[in-house]
């Protein structure tokens, strides 16, 4: 089983040269002669787990329970921590909220990828991810730090646009959500995109000239010219 006590299924078991497979209930059986025996159970994104066990003349069960890993999340905003902030996540049914210290701790993580989100007010929802495997990681022990960004902070945030001049491609950074609007030198409208913190916009089928890149954000609009090559 996991560490959430529920049966894992597929499981490799190899028992001497028998190899089993556990069913939807987590259960792998076999008959066998008294005798001792050793066994490796392989589940995927765990070490191999290995064991003996001996048969006297009645059956037996053998509990497998694969390690967990303990979650730690700080989160802070200029260096000071940030109580009451909400962490959810998008693969398992878990909320988790700092404390004074900012802090959020939680055990029972199996290996495999997870897509958390940070939300308190006034701050921009942080959105983050992490894998999990017990075959690499050593430490079953693990923290993320999240530095929660402010509104005034990301109004503050410049706005980059590289390279500028450009010809296949242009990238432009900016905190948080923004709407970018490409216009041609007379005011044409030529495309409208809506990206997070950074976005690659590809510019083949553009002709050479002067552009003009109107980014939204915050209720607020900047406007910067952008060459073409």
């Amino acid at each position: 089983m996991n560490s959430y006590g529920s049966p894992v299924v597929g499981a490799q078991i190899t028992v001497d040269s028998t190899e089993l497979t556990t069913t939807s209930d987590g259960i792998a059986s076999i008959e066998l002669p008294d005798g001792a025996y050793n066994y490796v159970v392989q589940i995927e994104g765990f070490a191999a787990l290995e064991g003996t066990f001996i048969l006297a003349g009645e059956d037996i069960t053998i509990y497998i329970s694969a390690p967990s890993f303990n979650v730690t999340f700080q989160v802070t905003h200029d260096g000071q921590p940030v109580d009451s902030a909400t962490i959810y996540f998008d693969e398992i049914y878990l909320a988790l909220t700092t404390d004074s210290t900012g802090m959020a701790l939680s055990g029972g993580f199996y290996p495999g990828e997870y897509h958390y989100h940070v939300v308190k007010e006034p701050y921009q929802t942080y959105h983050g991810s992490f894998t999990l495997d017990s075959i690499t990681m050593v430490h079953h022990d693990t923290t993320f730090y999240i530095n929660m960004v402010g509104i005034a902070d990301q109004e503050k945030a410049p706005i980059q646009i590289y390279p500028n001049p450009a010809n296949r491609q242009v990238t432009v950074t900016s905190e948080g959500y923004f709407n970018l609007t490409l216009f041609n030198s007379i005011g044409q409208k030529l495309l409208n995109l809506r990206a997070y913190s950074r976005i690659n916009m590809p510019l083949e089928g553009f002709e050479k000239g002067v552009y003009f890149l109107q980014i939204k954000r915050h209720k607020k609009i900047h406007t910067r010219k952008l060459v073409i090559e």
